[in-house]
């Protein structure tokens, strides 16, 4: 991904959720790290916007946050 799709607005407006629902879940980063096989770091920058969020990792941050996909990449079409 590249810089421009990390600071589009859109893509601004999903991340923003994603840390919204995590927070309400009661997760920290490092319980969505483990439970999708990634670091704590990786959360961390993905929550910071350091680093894209690929579809794959979407699908499993939904997954671990109990929502669906289209749910969230509707907010791209808003």
């Amino acid at each position: 991904m590249n810089e421009k799709q990390i600071f589009n607005p859109q893509y601004r407006t999903v991340i923003a959720r994603l840390k919204t629902v995590r927070k309400e879940r009661g997760f920290t980063q490092a319980e969505v790290a483990r439970r999708m096989g990634v670091g704590r770091s990786w959360v961390s920058k993905i929550e910071c916007h350091e680093h894209g969020l690929d579809l794959h990792h979407l699908v499993g941050l939904c997954q671990v946050y109990g929502l669906r996909a289209h749910e969230i990449i509707r907010l791209m079409e808003a």
